[in-house]
């Protein structure tokens, strides 16, 4: 608790400005106790009876900046869906037979998040799905080559297709910051 403590110049502003934006408790001035040489009037934590109410109030303040970032992010986060859904269905159709069709099954779900979340996700969605899918599922596993002449068409289809058609069905109305008209 900073009772009866003098601090000098920037360093009071300081403290008073960290407290009150980070810790989230009422600060006051007071005047200095007599006999003590400060220029400043030092700072008194009030506690009490606001003690719940600044709770409330710190919870609503991170609710608030949780749910800012998640909207300057979501774009990114649905990107991330896109990829953990070509990486799930790499896992289940790894040794089908018809893991050719595996690329084009996920354009559905990269045209789902364009539509939802925007052009900027459904590209990055596409682009990511194409990497796990390259890596992961088709022949040879670990490599950016796909030996399968069909399964390369289908990878493919499914990079063009998600980008053309994330341009022409999104929904984002930040397009214009993005720079995607």
């Amino acid at each position: 608790m900073l009772q009866n403590r003098c601090f000098s110049g920037s360093h009071c502003m300081m403290i008073e400005s960290w407290i009150s934006a980070r810790v989230h408790i009422f600060v006051t001035k007071v005047h200095p106790p007599s006999g003590t040489s400060c220029e400043r009037p030092t700072l008194r934590a009030i506690v009490g009876s606001a003690g719940a109410e600044m709770r409330t109030i710190w919870f609503r303040r991170f609710w608030l900046a949780q749910a800012q970032w998640i909207a300057h992010w979501k774009w990114f986060l649905a990107s991330l869906v896109c990829g953990m859904s070509a990486a799930l269905l790499s896992w289940f159709f790894k040794s089908s037979a018809s893991r050719a069709l595996v690329p084009l099954v996920c354009l559905v779900f990269i045209v789902v998040v364009a539509i939802r979340y925007g052009a900027r996700s459904g590209i990055i969605g596409s682009i990511l799905a194409t990497v796990v899918f390259c890596f992961a599922l088709l022949p040879p596993v670990g490599s950016a080559r796909v030996a399968d002449q069909t399964e390369r068409a289908n990878v493919v289809w499914m990079l063009l297709g998600g980008i053309s058609l994330s341009y022409l069905l999104s929904s984002d109305d930040d397009d214009d910051q993005d720079g995607i008209s």
